[in-house]
């Protein structure tokens, strides 16, 4: 019992530091609720679009979506063969969600390129590698573990004996599954 209320003071004490850090580094001001603050008004904005080849300034109001924008910026052409990415604060912009939502004011920055546009078919084998990799490893430490368990079943409790079996036949599930022909139109 005296190890208990050994640690409840420091506990006690980093539970206040962390409460007065989040009320202190908060983004809403104090007094005001995330929930009581209306949307944004749409607005004009301008922003500079960097381009691979060209620098320019851009007005656009700030409901505009990404995918709007790109439209403004490239080329139908372009567009047809390139898939856009635009590029915000180190981070892609969502193509379908307006500007505001992402974080883009009066003045931002906003880095353009084109990439090559992929198939569906090429896309997903791209996804199914990942995930062969992943299933992999986990049937690689599933099948370790099941030999630990036979080498040394004393270290082994009922309950962990129940995951075990559980887990491989969860790993089982999803093997069969992603193996299993899939009806191609």
């Amino acid at each position: 019992m005296e190890f208990i209320s050994d640690l409840a003071y420091p506990t006690f004490v980093l539970a206040i530091l962390g409460i007065l850090g989040y009320k202190a580094y908060s983004s809403t001001p104090q007094g005001q609720n995330s929930h009581n603050n209306p949307a944004p008004q749409q607005e004009d904005i301008t922003v500079r679009i960097y381009s691979q080849n060209r620098i320019f300034d851009l007005n656009i109001n700030t409901g505009v979506t990404g995918s709007e924008l790109s439209q403004r910026i490239f080329t139908p052409t372009e567009l047809a063969n390139h898939q856009p990415v635009l590029i915000f604060m180190g981070r892609r912009l969502e193509l379908s969600s307006p500007l505001y939502l992402q974080g883009v004011r009066n003045g931002s920055a906003i880095h353009t390129q084109l990439s090559e546009r992929q198939n569906e078919n090429s896309e997903r084998s791209g996804e199914g590698s990942h995930f062969l990799i992943t299933l992999f490893i986990c049937g690689a430490s599933l099948l370790i573990l099941w030999y630990f368990f036979y080498q040394y079943p004393q270290y082994y409790s009922n309950l962990s004996k129940l995951m075990l079996l559980g887990f491989t036949l969860g790993w089982s599930g999803v093997a069969l599954s992603y193996f299993k022909p899939r009806n191609q139109p």
